[in-house]
C-alpha cells in the first residue's frame, strides 16, 4: 500500500487530469443515476392490492337511439335486476374467485381516482394539508376481498368491512397509513371525521362520519408514493339506477388461473352471455392495462423510458471513456513495468499495484465528487421520483430518508466508476506485465 501511495504522489502531475476528470464524472453520474434508481425503486413498490389476478370488465348500456334498445328496461327496478343478473353470471364463471362492481370515478389505478382531505375537527392536525386518494365502494359487493386488501390489526375482517352499511351518518374505511397520519399511535376504529366541511361555511349543521374499518393501504396510482386512502360506502338508490349507463366490473381470478387463457375464453362468452336488458359487455382486459394507461397519460412511462435511455447512453460513454483513459495511462508505463520486472517484481505484484493505484485514485475522486454534490443536495434535495403537489408522501423507505438515500446512490456511483476504472486498468496491466523485459528496457 505504501508503494501505491508513493507512486501516486510521484505521478501526481500525470494523474491530475485523471483526478479532475473522475470528480466531474462522479457528479454527472450522480445526476443521471439518482432519478433512474428512484424510478426503478418506485416501480418495484407493492401496489397494496393484487393487480396480477384482476380483470376489468366494462359494461355499457345500449344508446336510446340504437337498434335493440328497450325503453321499458330503463326503469330503476329493471336496471337493478340487470346489474344483479350480470354480477351473478360473472361470479359463477369458472376461474372467478370474487367479483365486484365499482363506480366510474372510483377505480384504483385509473386517472379518475379523486382526491380527498379528512377533517377531524382538530385544528392542530387539520391545518396541515394532508391530501390523499378517496374511493367510493358499493356496499356489500365484495369490494375489499376482490381487490385483495388486507385488514389491519384491530379492524374487522375485509368481508365484514365490505358489508358495512350507513347507520344514519356515513361510515368510512381508511388505510392504516392514513390513520397513522391523523391519529398516530392510536387505533382509528371509532374515530370521527367531519364530512360536510364546505357546507359549514354557510351555516350548515355538522355531519359526522365514523371510521368503521381499517385496511392496509394501496397506491391509488402506481406512481404515487403514498398508501394513504379513504373509502366511502355507497348504496345506489333508484335515482342512481335510473341514470346508470355503464358498469365497471372487477374480477379476481382464482390462484393458478392463467390470465391470457382466461380472457381468451371469457371474452367470446361475455359477448353473448353478459347481456341483460339494455346492458352488454363492451370489453374485458387485464387490470394492469388500466394502470399502464394511467402511467402513459401522466407521462410516467415516457419519462421513465427517457431516464433509462439517457442513463444507458451516458453509462456507455462513461465506460468507454474511463476505460480508454486508464488503458492509455497504463500502456504508457510499459517501460516502468520493464524496470520493475528487471528488478524481480512478479507479474501479479505489478498488476496488483496498478489496480491498487487506480482504485485509490477512483475512491478519492468519488469521495470528493460526492461531497461536492452533497452541497447541491442539501440545498435543492435529492430526487423524489414522480411528485404530485397535492399528494401525501408517506412511504417510508430509503428514498424518503436523506442520509440513507445519499449513501445508497453514492455506493452505486462508486461501484460504477470503480468497475470502469478497474476494467480500464486490468486488461492493459496484464498485457504490460507479460512484455519481454529486454523489449521494455530498449527505449528506457
Amino acid at each position: 500500500m505504501t508503494t501505491i501511495f508513493k507512486n501516486l504522489w510521484n505521478r501526481r502531475r500525470h494523474n491530475a487530469w485523471l483526478f479532475i476528470e473522475l470528480i466531474l464524472v462522479t457528479i454527472l453520474t450522480w445526476i443521471i443515476v439518482d432519478p433512474v434508481a428512484v424510478s426503478i425503486s418506485d416501480t418495484s413498490l407493492p401496489l397494496g392490492y393484487d393487480a396480477d389476478r384482476l380483470v376489468y370488465v366494462s359494461i355499457k348500456s345500449i344508446p336510446d337511439d340504437a337498434p335493440g334498445y328497450d325503453a321499458a328496461a330503463d326503469s330503476a327496478d329493471r336496471k337493478r335486476a340487470a346489474v344483479d343478473a350480470i354480477m351473478a353470471k360473472v361470479r359463477q364463471y369458472p376461474g372467478v374467485e370474487r367479483a365486484t362492481h365499482v363506480l366510474n370515478y372510483s377505480l384504483i389505478g385509473d386517472q379518475s381516482c379523486s382526491m380527498g382531505n379528512l377533517n377531524t375537527g382538530n385544528d392542530a392536525v387539520d391545518t396541515i394539508a394532508k391530501y390523499h386518494k378517496s374511493i367510493q365502494y358499493v356496499t356489500g359487493e365484495q369490494y375489499f376481498e376482490t381487490y385483495g386488501f388486507k385488514s389491519s390489526e384491530g379492524s374487522p375482517d375485509v368481508a365484514t368491512v365490505s358489508k358495512i352499511i350507513s347507520d344514519g351518518g356515513s361510515n368510512l374505511v381508511i388505510s392504516r397509513q392514513l390513520g397513522e397520519v391523523y391519529w398516530p399511535g392510536e387505533n382509528a376504529i371509532g374515530k370521527r371525521v367531519i364530512l360536510n366541511t364546505w357546507q359549514l361555511k354557510n351555516g350548515a349543521d355538522t355531519i359526522w362520519g365514523t371510521v368503521r374499518g381499517v385496511v392496509e393501504g394501496a397506491r391509488a396510482h402506481s406512481m404515487d408514493r403514498s398508501y394513504a386512502m379513504q373509502f366511502y360506502n355507497y348504496e345506489p338508490n333508484d335515482n342512481k339506477y335510473t341514470s346508470l349507463n355503464s358498469l365497471n366490473v372487477v374480477l379476481r381470478l382464482r390462484d393458478g388461473v392463467d390470465m391470457n387463457d382466461f380472457l381468451a375464453e371469457f371474452r367470446p362468452w361475455g359477448n353473448t352471455a353478459l347481456k341483460a336488458d339494455n346492458l352488454y359487455m363492451l370489453s374485458a382486459m387485464p387490470y394492469q392495462s388500466i394502470i399502464d394507461d394511467t402511467e402513459t397519460s401522466y407521462g410516467i412511462r415516457s419519462e421513465r423510458s427517457l431516464k433509462i435511455l439517457l442513463a444507458a447512453f451516458f453509462l456507455l460513454n462513461l465506460v468507454l471513456g474511463t476505460i480508454g483513459c486508464f488503458w492509455l495511462q497504463t500502456r504508457k508505463r510499459v517501460e516502468e513495468i520493464g524496470v520493475r520486472r528487471a528488478y524481480g517484481a512478479r507479474r501479479h505484484h505489478i498488476v496488483g499495484m496498478l489496480l491498487g493505484e487506480s482504485a485509490v485514485l477512483a475512491t478519492v475522486s468519488v469521495l470528493i465528487g460526492d461531497i461536492i454534490y452533497l452541497q447541491w443536495a442539501l440545498k435543492y434535495g435529492l430526487d423524489a421520483g414522480f411528485t404530485n403537489n397535492s399528494g401525501l408522501n408517506i412511504i417510508d423507505n430509503w428514498v424518503s430518508h436523506f442520509g440513507e438515500h445519499f449513501l445508497i446512490i453514492s455506493a452505486i456511483v462508486y461501484a460504477i466508476i470503480l468497475v470502469c476504472v478497474l476494467i480500464g486498468t486490468l486488461i492493459p496491466a496484464i498485457s504490460a506485465s507479460r512484455v519481454n523485459v529486454t523489449d521494455a528496457l530498449r527505449d528506457e
